[in-house]
Order: structure tokens, then C-alpha cells, then sequence
């Protein structure tokens, strides 16, 4: 990959962090009242009988598979010429929820090993979809299917 993408990709990596540690970094109240902003804009799409905690749950969990989902694509896209391309960016993405799990024991949060966990899901679907992608495209180049 040129010098001016990879640029470009570390530089959105590192304002993905950015948001993420920043997010990580908010008192529990503070985050919950964003959280709470996404489940009012949701709820009448949700289904009956679905409380405002439960809710306040799934957006919450979504938002860290989501957010890793996407730091687990560029971190791809990023060291997607290197043999190790499965491995590097997983590993980064794992490292960083471990570290954004760490920062909230700081501010005033618990850690949670279900968020490492779910954080890692969505990082490694990112990378497989970008995988997936970039082996279509070399596919269909060579005259090939998926």
C-alpha cells in the first residue's frame, strides 16, 4: 500500500480510539445519559415489552460491537500487504478493548470481561469482512467467483 493511505488509515484509527477511550473515559451517569439520548430515539421501533434498562443494554452492547467492528476494518485495511494480516489486526483491536475496559476502572466504571469479549467479536468480523472483500475482489479479477 503508497505512503498517503496508510496515513490516512492510521489517522482515522487513531480518532476511532480517540472516541472510544474518550467514551471509556466519561463517568457512568454521563454515559448513560448518551446512551439513554440513542434508546429515546429507538424506542418506537422496539419491540413491547421491552423495558428502558433492557434497551439501554442492547444499544450499549451494539455500540461496542459496532465500534470494533469498525477499528477491526481499518486496522485491516491498515496491514492489509503484511503475511499476518489476520493476526495484527485482531490483535491491536483485543489489545485496544482490553485497554478501553482498563480505562473505565479510572473513571468511576467497572470493567467488563463481556464487553472484551464482545468488543473482540466485533473486531474480528470487521477483519473478516474486509478479508472477505479484498479475496472477492482478487477473485473476480482473476477470472474467479467467491
Amino acid at each position: 500500500m503508497k505512503k498517503a493511505p496508510k496515513i490516512i488509515l492510521t489517522v482515522l484509527i487513531l480518532c476511532l480510539l480517540a472516541f472510544i477511550w474518550g467514551n471509556s473515559c466519561l463517568p457512568g451517569e454521563e454515559s448513560d445519559v448518551l446512551s439513554l439520548d440513542v434508546v429515546s430515539a429507538i424506542w418506537g421501533i422496539l419491540p413491547d415489552g421491552v423495558t428502558s434498562e433492557q434497551a439501554n443494554n442492547i444499544v450499549r452492547k451494539i455500540a461496542h460491537f459496532s465500534e470494533f467492528g469498525l477499528l477491526g476494518a481499518l486496522l485491516c485495511l491498515r496491514f492489509l500487504r503484511d503475511p499476518d494480516v489476520k493476526l495484527i489486526p485482531f490483535s491491536l483491536a483485543f489489545s485496544c478493548a482490553v485497554i478501553d475496559e482498563t480505562i473505565q476502572i479510572f473513571s468511576g466504571r467497572g470493567p467488563s470481561f463481556i464487553d472484551v469479549l464482545i468488543d473482540s467479536a466485533g473486531a474480528a468480523c470487521g477483519v473478516a469482512l474486509i478479508l472477505l472483500i479484498f479475496r472477492g475482489k482478487r477473485g473476480f479479477a482473476a477470472g474467479g467467483t467467491l
